[in-house]
């Protein structure tokens, strides 16, 4: 009846047993994590952080290439797939 298939048998029991064996560990645990109530309370009065006043505007770099053209100076990968 199960000439072929004892392997597969043997499988199904041997993971119904460590289903089994991990299933009643977990409920004899019991561990139920404690909730914690925080202590640290809000202060009454908020505070804003101190603000920073911009001091000039900011300056854009320009690339330097002389004149050469700085697409063939970029190294690309260009070989494919």
């Amino acid at each position: 009846m199960l000439r072929g298939f004892r392997w597969q048998v043997l499988v199904l029991v041997m993971a119904l047993i460590l289903f089994g064996i991990s299933l009643a560990s977990r409920m004899g645990d019991n561990n139920n994590p404690q909730t914690t109530v925080p202590t640290a309370t809000l202060s009454a009065t908020a505070t804003n952080p101190p603000t920073v006043a911009p001091t000039d505007a900011p300056v854009v770099l320009t690339p330097n290439n002389n004149g050469i053209n700085a697409a063939a100076n970029i190294p690309t990968y260009k070989e494919a797939l």
